[in-house]
């Protein structure tokens, strides 16, 4: 405990004097303060590790001191030294925050022992919150139990550590009143009073502190945890959080830093998810069994390698964006989507979540702790849907939907550049009979056949799609006056009239009618062009079919 700082406050010279005497010859620098004033003006310069303060002075008292210092400084240990008389007194400074108490006349050994004991509690506490803050910024999910509970008493979040540790699924335990369940007889009292408290101010004795008491597992069996609780307002709402160590066994706090760090291991060596730390460069430090069928290479062979020699190339520039803005500071999490090139070819869609790993001795960040999974399949099936809702199953042309989302971006285009957008309607004739005739499947045959014709005579710029049934459409974009439409249109006739062959070797013979309009010569918005477009068709078909024809004003009326 050598070059600890003491601020002795009391009102009673030979008192501080002789503590003065006393502390320091066991090493500690101490510094005396006769009122609550002249202490708190020391303390704000020196900020001490330890205030010895006198609970009845004049002006103010040890409860003010107290405060003042623990909102300055929470992690001080504040001793208040009190008369006989004031043990009351002593007791509600314990309740505002008091570390501890002493009546005086009070020995310097009595003194040692309490600041022994608080500074190792202290260190102990500093310490155990050092490794969770690691094992957190490593994995959300924790080897010690993590429990939620509202004000109303009720579990809202049981992971699967308090699972194990208690006996209790989380189907059994979400919504239901935990202390019932995990309080035992002796601590309810005790809970009902302070309990209350918290659920008005998420305060109470126990909140941002780390105490060892019994607990209820699901047998009723009673056996020792280490609870810490933190509050958190949700929705006006005070919640209790709590991290809980089974402390059974009473491990020492080195062989306790050494069992997390296995239990952790244990946990990422077991997940079918990538768990992998990498520094500020983004080369590997760390990375579990999943390096292999990810990165196809076994964890020791990817160390001091860079994360962005397995990013796809073309999704590498964006990674790297987002990598830095971790590194940098300007981002302490991301959740991003890519595509992992291994080392044997294959490729892995994955959704990975980083988040920084701060080093708050040297302020700065020191790596990026980041978790990934394979979201291949659900990929593919996103594809799949797409294109169920995009595309025609028949034919693979774009069917309604994706066809007037080209429309309206064909507009656009048009009206933007001064180019002139073609939008024909295609409607097969005699296909009726071919049905009738030959069959449903040799008029899918056909639909088929003709969808390839048609695309062939089209640009890649170019969009052919079914509507339903016989009818087809096409937009030409880009072009300068309406007869380049024509060379188009002629080529579209003539492939369609070429016999087909469909079923068994059956020759059918068809034709179809084509409307042509145009935007913005016709007019400028997608229902428009279409009605347009549909007349024109309808006017060639009663033109005696196998024809083309153009919208005019005179077909509207």
């Amino acid at each position: 405990m050598s070059n600890k700082k003491i601020l002795i406050i009391d009102d009673e010279e030979l008192i501080r004097h002789s503590l003065k005497t006393d502390l320091s010859a066991v090493g500690f620098t101490v510094s005396l303060a006769e009122n609550g004033k002249e202490g708190l003006k020391k303390f704000k310069v020196d900020h001490h590790d330890a205030v010895l303060t006198d609970l009845m002075m004049a002006g103010m008292d040890g409860i003010d001191v107290l405060k003042k210092v623990k909102e300055e400084a929470p992690e001080t240990v504040v001793i208040i030294l009190t008369g006989f008389a004031n043990v009351n007194s002593a007791i509600s400074a314990l309740r505002s925050g008091a570390d501890d108490f002493l009546n005086k006349p009070c020995s310097t050994e009595d003194i040692l022992i309490r600041l022994e004991r608080e500074f190792e509690k202290k260190d102990l506490i500093a310490r155990i919150k050092e490794n969770e803050a690691k094992l957190r910024a490593i994995t959300q999910t924790a080897n010690d139990a993590i429990i939620m509970v509202n004000s109303s008493g009720e579990a809202t979040f049981w992971n699967k550590a308090a699972e194990r540790i208690f006996g209790y699924t989380e189907q059994e335990i979400l919504g239901k009143d935990i202390h019932k369940r995990l309080v035992p007889e002796t601590y309810m009292k005790a809970y009902s009073e302070h309990f209350h408290t918290f659920s008005l101010t998420g305060t109470g004795p126990v909140i941002d502190k780390t105490t060892e008491l019994f607990a209820l597992n699901k047998k009723g069996k009673e056996f020792p945890i280490e609870l810490s609780l933190s509050s958190v307002r949700i929705d006006s709402e005070w919640h209790a959080v709590g991290i809980i160590k089974d402390i059974s066994r009473r491990w020492l706090a080195e062989k306790t830093l050494r069992e997390n760090e296995a239990q952790y291991r244990q946990f990422i060596e077991g997940t079918d998810n990538l768990v992998c730390q990498v520094d500020t460069r983004g080369k590997f430090t760390f990375v579990n069994h999943m390096a292999h069928p990810f990165f196809g290479l076994e964890p020791k062979k990817c160390l001091g390698r860079s994360l962005f020699d397995f990013i796809h190339p073309e999704d590498r520039q964006s990674t790297e964006e987002l990598f830095n803005d971790i590194v940098q500071g300007k981002r302490e999490r991301i959740t991003l989507e890519n595509r992992i090139l291994n080392a044997i070819g294959e490729t892995h869609d994955m959704l990975w979540t980083m988040n920084h790993h701060y080093d708050d001795e040297n302020n700065s960040i020191v790596a990026v702790n980041s978790t990934a999974r394979d979201i291949t399949e659900r990929k593919e099936s996103e594809k799949q849907i797409w294109k169920l809702a995009n595309f025609d199953v028949l034919t693979g042309l774009p069917n309604r939907a994706l066809f007037m989302e080209r429309l309206s971006q064909a507009i656009f285009q048009s009206t933007r550049t001064g180019k002139l957008l073609c939008l024909m309607f295609i409607d097969l004739d005699n296909f009726k009979n071919v049905n009738d005739s030959l069959g449903h499947q040799a008029g899918d045959d056909l639909l088929v056949e003709v969808a390839q014709r048609l695309n062939y005579c089209l640009r890649q710029t170019d969009t052919i799609a079914r509507l339903g049934g016989d009818e087809f459409t096409v937009i030409l974009t880009n072009i300068t006056q309406q007869s380049d439409a024509e060379p188009v249109i002629r080529q579209l006739l003539q492939s369609l009239a070429r016999p087909f062959i469909v079923g068994r070797d059956n020759e059918v013979h068809i034709t179809a009618s084509i409307g042509v309009t145009f935007c913005p010569d016709d007019a400028t918005d997608e229902q428009t062009l279409m009605r347009y477009a549909d007349t024109a068709m309808y006017r060639a078909k009663g033109s005696g079919k196998n024809r083309s024809a153009h919208f005019s004003p005179s077909l509207d009326q």
